[in-house]
């Protein structure tokens, strides 16, 4: 019996390990951004190596799942109603095939790293930007799992596209991401200085 419960307690903690990972990913990718804001000089040194490290960390954890842990998941209660969608999407992306496997974590990532023209939107006010950022990384998970949701998937529909309901939120977080990226070019400014001093 205590074996069980050990087991039982083991089953638990592995699901809720695996199921807050999106949410942890988002939280370090939005604190590392004012990290990268003084490492950098350049969007074009800065990008890569924050979607390399998000995708090492969520690839990796998924292939974890992927590999050896499907049969240690059980139903936990949740805490928010909201971030449910986004840790069974992430749960569901693990044993989808490779292509779709592989589009659904990069689509993700791009999304997540795209946010980080937030922390540099007001010139010469970083202090903004650390006002701001919280409630971009709460609106950054919320609009995920909207677009999760039945709603973005009858728009698709009603344009007139049939395609698996996994590819709609993939194209969503794609496009997402390089409205986001653009935005940044635009508005944001560069990152400073802080790898040239």
């Amino acid at each position: 019996m205590l074996d069980n419960g050990a087991g039982a307690i083991f089953r638990s903690v592995y699901s809720v390990g695996i199921m807050s990972v999106p949410a942890s990913v988002v939280s370090a990718a939005f604190i590392s951004f004012f990290l990268l804001n003084r490492l950098f000089s350049t969007r074009l040194l800065g990008y890569p190596a924050l979607f390399a490290t998000a995708a090492l960390i969520l690839a990796g954890t998924s292939m974890l799942h992927r590999f050896a842990g499907t049969g240690l998941i059980v139903p936990l209660p949740t805490l928010s109603p909201g971030y449910t969608p986004v840790a069974n999407w992430f749960i569901t992306t693990a044993a989808e095939p490779w292509p779709e496997f592989a589009s659904g974590i990069a689509s993700f990532t791009a999304y997540i790293c795209g946010f980080w023209a937030v922390t540099r939107v007001a010139r010469g006010r970083p202090i903004f930007g650390a006002f701001l950022a919280p409630s971009a990384a709460l609106a950054a998970i919320h609009l995920f799992s909207v677009y999760l949701s039945g709603p973005a998937d009858a728009l698709f529909k009603l344009a007139g596209f049939d395609a698996p309901r996994h590819w709609y939120s993939i194209l969503l977080t794609s496009g997402t991401a390089a409205v986001l990226l653009l935005a940044d070019v635009l508005i944001a400014d560069a990152p400073g200085e802080g790898s040239r001093k």
